[in-house]
């Protein structure tokens, strides 16, 4: 028997913590548009615009070239319809527009450094002390027998200096991701947070939001931001939390 073969699996770690898999996103659904999440990390705030303007939340021009080819590839795979007035498809593709993208980016790109095993939207039935209920991860990658938690939020790219309730918003995802590495996960897990908002100001080489930073390694959550998210970033982010260090 060989070492990997003796290795318990990601469901059989997670059945210790009295938790069991439900269902979860085809991860070959994600590799046929693995081009297209990838290419929209790295040119997020041009899809924020196509997304806005096609979910109707504003009456925008798509006109530029990185919105043109970012629309180009999301008719391609099916996410939306070709046409003047493109709209979203179906409830798979309307779930991949409004954040589901980034979760299979996360996927793919634990999948790229090494993980054993990935599970990519993944529900979770759960029973504690008699207590029942479920939660929805966004990632978990299973790196031989460490467990990374992932929580993926797609959020506006641009954190307003006096926008207090974008902030609250971050702050409350830090700590949903460290509850789920607290009540799923065990000394050896890892977690990260992974948020589409520009949260480094590179002319002043200062974090514009230093206490979520500050909270985040308080906590041990690993935060990714709109600067590192871009596939190349993410592999080396993930492989380090995977390999423990």
């Amino acid at each position: 028997m060989t070492l990997e073969a003796a290795l318990p699996d990601l469901a059989a770690l997670l059945r210790r913590r009295g938790a069991h898999l439900a269902e979860a996103l085809d991860v070959e659904t994600a590799r046929a548009r693995a081009a297209t999440s990838a290419a929209i990390a790295e040119a997020f705030p041009a899809f924020e615009f196509l997304r806005d303007t096609v979910l109707g939340r504003i009456d925008g021009r798509l006109d530029d070239g990185v919105s043109r080819d970012l629309l180009d590839r999301l008719v391609a795979d099916g996410i939306l319809t070709p046409g003047p007035r493109p709209i979203v498809l179906l409830a798979d593709a309307e779930r991949y527009v409004r954040g589901g993208w980034l979760e299979e980016h996360i996927g793919l790109s634990a999948l790229a450094a090494g993980a054993d095993e990935v599970r990519i939207g993944q529900q979770i039935d759960w029973t504690a002390r008699g207590f029942r209920g479920e939660n929805e991860i966004d990632t978990i990658a299973r790196f031989g027998e460490r467990l990374v938690f992932v929580s993926a939020k797609a959020m506006r790219s641009r954190l307003a200096r006096h926008d207090a309730r974008h902030r609250e918003r971050l702050m409350a995802a830090l700590q949903e991701a460290d509850n789920l590495v607290d009540h799923f996960g065990d000394p050896s897990s890892a977690v990260a947070l992974v948020v589409t908002t520009d949260l480094w100001d590179e002319a002043r080489r200062s974090s514009r939001y230093e206490q979520l930073h500050g909270k985040a390694a308080a906590l041990g959550v690993t935060l990714v931001t709109l600067e590192t998210v871009a596939r190349h970033n993410l592999v080396e982010t993930l492989g380090r939390l995977g390999r423990a260090r």
